[in-house]
């Protein structure tokens, strides 16, 4: 019931979403000299109120447009209703009524005999019935919508006998009025928003028919690869068809194993947790950490020859990340399909670890679009040239400039790193929606050796060296902070990255970069030493 909960609030603000963009478009076909602001709050002595829409005429007739999404309806009582679900009822016309008196004793503190004219604009629906207190010419419903400019033309012809100017009326309304929302607040609703705009892959992708039993996926961060990844799970399991899902990087495979599909496919995890399972290794915690590395590869050697030795039949094998691995790995999963099976190779062109792959024969699709950079920071990434084509965002978030902060020493470091996060709190974004990101190794790093930054009234939730069923613990804070490179495959709305300090912006920084300035999906801030500044300067 909690998850039908959720779904259904995501539903009904997609849906507020949609009509109020409707509305929106339409009001671009308002001849010039009139103004359009949305949010205004009209809040007066206690009482908080929201006008979605005014529009101000030039004549200074104000215009309120209180938009609805979907049908309301008129109940056996006349009165015009709206059903939340769990939240009851209310009343449309007597919130209409109320915000009405609200925004008339608000515009009389401002000035006397203002023009004011309301409508209820239902872009997606109509009023069902006759509702109580309502004048039918103050409904535009779906079938009005294209009469909406028209009716507010007609507004602007209305008596009036006020003596201030739409400017003042304007700029009063701007400077006083209007909604400065804060930033986390819209954090939920751009994710929901970007899912949906990067949900194209997972659409797509899993509809291709080819006799060739490779399909590789080129796309950069944000574009959905992990959707699509879900998706062709899903379908291989309608389908009563085998599947793997291999990634190098262990966020995305733990967010893939905490899902419900990993009931239903044969196995979801890393590629060295695969080849240890197949191979019935050691564990590699019993393994002295000097030699975890040349462990590690032995293991991947011998699960290699398995694959080649053709020990398996999968139908569907997933393979995320696939940049991160030797070619010779990845071309040697196509041995372990079924006769008809596939193998998907998802990676991201522009951070790569490992050594390209070359197929004989594949079917290729490369994407350039991210749905969860937001645009203004994907900008910076182009003019920087830190990917191997220009990144394309469809985020519908626009975003600003990433802010930048230098230092010139440890004790500069704390502070500018402080200075970031106080201005990410001034923007609104409450301490669990922001990280912060080293970009030097866990034990290098000054600032994961702080987890106060020097004072205090931070907290930083840091790395322990303690696991718990596989799984990283970390320590008490409230803001999160680790290394770049562990945060691959997770973001969050305000990302800060510190310790920037490379000698040269060569391809190794730049896929670094990169993979830092991609974790943000609303602001980004870099704590730089001033020599890279300079570096990065030249280059914008």
């Amino acid at each position: 019931m909690a998850h039908r909960g959720i779904h259904m609030d995501e539903q009904k603000t997609r849906q507020g979403e949609i009509a109020e963009l409707m509305v929106k478009k339409k009001l671009e076909d308002l001849p010039p000299g009139y103004s359009v602001i949305a949010n205004v709050d009209i809040a007066a002595e206690g009482k908080s109120s929201e006008l979605d829409t005014v529009v101000v005429t030039p004549t200074g007739v104000i215009v309120v447009l209180e938009v609805k999404a979907g049908n309301l309806i008129a109940d056996e009582s006349g009165h015009v209703v709206r059903d939340y679900g769990a939240g009851g009822q209310k009343d449309i016309v007597k919130q209409l009524n109320r915000q009405g008196g609200i925004v008339r004793n608000r515009l009389a503190a401002f000035a006397k005999n203002l023009t004011i004219r309301s409508f209820l604009v239902l872009p997606t629906g109509k009023l069902d019935g006759y509702g109580i207190g309502i004048d039918s010419a103050r409904v535009i419903d779906a079938d009005r919508m294209d009469e909406l400019c028209n009716i507010i033309l007609d507004c602007d012809r209305l008596p009036h006998n006020h003596d201030v100017s739409k400017d003042t009326i304007v700029e009063f309304l701007e400077n006083h009025c209007v909604v400065k929302q804060s930033l986390s607040s819209i954090s939920e609703t751009l994710d929901i928003r970007c899912r949906e705009l990067s949900s194209g892959l997972a659409t797509w992708i899993p509809r291709i028919e080819s006799p060739l039993a490779v399909v590789e996926v080129n796309a950069p961060a944000g574009a959905g690869k992990t959707q699509l990844a879900l998706s062709l799970l899903q379908k291989a399991h309608q389908e009563k068809r085998s599947a793997w899902y291999i990634n190098t990087t262990r966020n995305i495979a733990q967010k893939l194993q905490d899902h419900p599909i990993n009931q239903h496919v044969e196995f979801i995890g890393t590629w060295h947790e695969l080849a240890i399972e197949k191979t019935r290794a050691e564990d590699p915690a019993d393994i002295d950490s000097l030699k975890l590395s040349q462990y590690f590869n032995d293991v991947s050697e011998a699960f290699v020859q398995k694959l080649e030795d053709g020990n398996y039949s999968i139908d569907c094998i997933v393979l995320d990340d696939a940049q991160d691995l030797k070619s010779d790995w990845v071309v040697a999963l196509t041995q372990a399909l079924s006769s008809d099976g596939t193998l998907y190779v998802l990676s991201d062109p522009n951070f790569k670890t490992g050594e390209t792959v070359e197929f004989t024969e594949s079917v290729r699709v490369n994407s350039a679009e991210t749905a969860r950079i937001p645009q203004r920071v994907t900008q910076v990434i182009n003019e920087l040239a830190l990917t191997s084509s220009p990144l394309v965002s469809t985020s519908p978030y626009q975003g600003d400039v990433p802010a930048f902060f230098t230092y010139s020493g440890p004790a500069q470091l704390l502070k500018e790193t402080r200075r970031a996060v106080d201005e990410a709190r001034k923007e609104g974004f409450s301490d669990d929606q922001i990280a912060i990101l080293s970009m030097k190794g866990r034990h290098s790093s000054e600032i994961l050796c702080s987890p106060t930054l020097g004072l205090d009234k931070y907290s930083l939730k840091q790395p322990l060296d303690e696991f718990k069923n596989g799984r990283q613990l970390f320590s008490d804070g409230t803001i999160f902070n680790d290394t770049v490179r562990r945060f691959k495959g997770l973001q969050a709305p305000c990302i800060i990255l510190t310790e920037v300090d490379f000698d040269e912006l060569d391809d190794q920084t730049k896929s670094l970069l990169y993979l830092g300035m991609t974790r943000a999906s609303m602001s980004l801030k870099i704590v730089l030493t001033d020599a890279f500044a300079q570096k990065l300067a030249a280059c914008l």
